[in-house]
């Protein structure tokens, strides 16, 4: 508050103001948290009713294989029932959006600052809700763009790396790297502009007779000087143990080892998935190591299948589970037979 008002103001300052309210803090997060949850109640009923009805008859991976007229069904009263929620716990958000400067600054209740900020966003809620989304939503757009070209420059790093693990680790590593720092880095910045905008907003709102006060509050408890204190040794503990779990974790390392290929449901695209034609196709392609997937029918008859139904592979809307195993072939047979 006292950056907004042109004045000098430390990060250990701005964390002791925040840590003398932290009870109240925890108590708002959780009070709002309980709200969104309840908010979104009705609509995530809505979506297991929508599977239930459309979807729930057949395994999930025959509707991703054929995609019938249900999937896609299904889908849009998803996508409707997602945007009402996102939309409800973004207008509830904006309207809240001064409770944590209350609960700091005016030292009220969870419910109080809650209360406050919902009368103070009445009339400026789109307004509000435009100039934050469209913060965010910068955010968002650089970040993408950063991630790009990172991803842009591993991948050429990967194209000449071969399957050399000793080239490939240190170049996945190091983007993984790149990537977290930059996804740090933005979010950092927009939670930093989304503060200033909050906080000047919340002063617009504010009596003026309050801003002199509310900017010259002096919380009790820990000196910034200790606070700094603490936070750098914090800070030199975590260094350490970072740096000591990631050499212990390359030590153990063996950037020697070959890469093996697996053929997952053996060699699924020449040969049918978890059959030993498919298996015999991925050793004779070179494979290293064939995944396959087993269920068990009534009968306790472990059989090779990935689905937990004969939907996809079989045209028969049955759990195994409810087929025994002497069942099972014929049904085989029978879409066998069809097919020919």
């Amino acid at each position: 508050l006292g950056a907004c008002l042109d004045r000098k103001t430390s990060v250990s300052f701005a964390l002791r103001e925040n840590i003398v309210r932290l009870p109240e803090l925890i108590r708002l997060g959780i009070l709002q948290a309980a709200c969104y949850g309840a908010a979104c109640l009705p609509f995530a009923g809505g979506a297991a009713l929508t599977y239930w009805f459309l979807l729930g008859d057949r395994d999930i991976n025959y509707y991703l294989a054929f995609r019938p007229w249900n999937w896609y069904v299904a889908l849009v009263i998803g996508g409707v029932l997602g945007a009402g929620s996102i939309f409800l716990v973004t207008w509830l958000f904006v309207r809240w959006i001064f409770s944590v400067p209350a609960v700091v600054f005016e030292k009220t209740t969870a419910l109080g600052a809650m209360s406050m900020s919902w009368r103070r966003t009445r009339s400026r809620f789109w307004s509000m809700a435009i100039v934050l989304g469209s913060w965010w939503l910068a955010v968002f757009v650089a970040s993408l763009a950063t991630n790009g070209l990172i991803g842009m420059g591993a991948t050429r790093l990967l194209d000449n790396a071969g399957l050399s693990l000793a080239l490939v680790l240190p170049t996945v590593l190091g983007t993984l790297a790149l990537v977290t720092a930059a996804g740090l880095a933005w979010l950092i910045a927009g939670k930093i502009g989304y503060s200033l905008m909050v906080v000047g907003l919340y002063l617009e709102e504010a009596e003026p007779q309050d801003r002199q006060a509310k900017a010259d509050w002096v919380p009790p408890g820990i000196s910034p000087a200790r606070l700094r204190m603490l936070g750098w040794a914090g800070a030199g503990v975590a260094l350490l143990v970072a740096l000591g779990s990631g050499a212990l974790l390359l030590e153990g390392l063996n950037l020697e080892r070959p890469i093996a290929v697996t053929a997952h449901r053996g060699r699924s695209l020449k040969a049918p998935e978890n059959t030993l034609s498919a298996i015999r196709q991925a050793i004779a392609d070179g494979a290293d190591y064939a995944e396959i997937d087993v269920q068990t029918t009534a009968d306790g008859v472990v059989v090779m299948m990935h689905d937990g139904d004969l939907a996809r592979i079989g045209s028969v809307a049955r759990r195994l589970e409810t087929i025994e195993y002497e069942e099972l072939k014929t049904c085989l047979l029978y879409t066998s037979d069809a097919a020919d």
